[in-house]
């Protein structure tokens, strides 16, 4: 019995530490989101975005918490603070994707790798397809950073739900103000 329960240990130990090294994990990523309108640009960053990244089989994950965006006119930060805007029920984002060309990318060499994204991008109850690209840098101590750009346009449903939002807790709505339904978003992250 001993035998086997030593022999379990031992395999368990030799996956974890096998995952621990086709993995790499980034716990200060950086996304910066715009989007415009007839009377200023929206902009936010957040620095509190996790990510993961399986250097074999390409799952690249991110994850961050929606109050943690900094916006760049500080009277959103305080609306988006405030009671008005309840983000409890959805409190984070997420994208969930796959590397498509990962065989392409050399991690134990130094360079520049591009890296084609498929994926889900998660924010409150809207889930969709999105693809991006990145560039992947490998240094020479074999550590990543990466970069990518995503645009995407907000759905007619969803322009509907924040429409119907921002009546209500603001008395403003997208179309008077002009707010783009395209918005862009560059990400920065290193692994270790």
């Amino acid at each position: 019995m001993n035998k086997i329960l030593l022999s379990f240990c031992f395999l368990f130990s030799m996956l974890v530490q096998t995952y621990a090294q086709s993995s790499l994990r980034c716990r200060t990523g950086h996304i910066y989101i715009k989007s415009t309108n007839a009377i200023m640009n929206l902009e936010a960053n957040n620095y509190q975005v996790q990510s993961t990244l399986n250097k074999e089989q390409g799952d690249i994950t991110f994850i961050g918490l929606s109050k943690s965006f900094e916006w760049e006119k500080g009277a959103l930060d305080q609306i988006f603070a405030s009671d008005q805007f309840d983000i409890s029920q959805y409190p984070k984002f997420t994208y969930e994707g796959t590397i498509t060309n990962i065989e392409q990318i050399d991690f134990s060499a130094e360079g520049s790798y591009h890296a084609d994204i498929d994926g889900y991008l998660m924010i409150g109850d809207a889930k969709r397809r999105t693809k991006a690209t990145a560039i992947l840098i490998v240094a020479a101590d074999l550590s990543v950073s990466g970069k990518s750009d995503i645009s995407f346009n907000i759905e007619q449903v969803n322009v509907d739900k924040i429409n119907a939002l921002l009546k209500s807790k603001t008395g403003a709505d997208m179309e008077r103000l002009k707010i783009s339904e395209k918005i862009t978003v560059k990400a920065n992250f290193n692994y270790r």
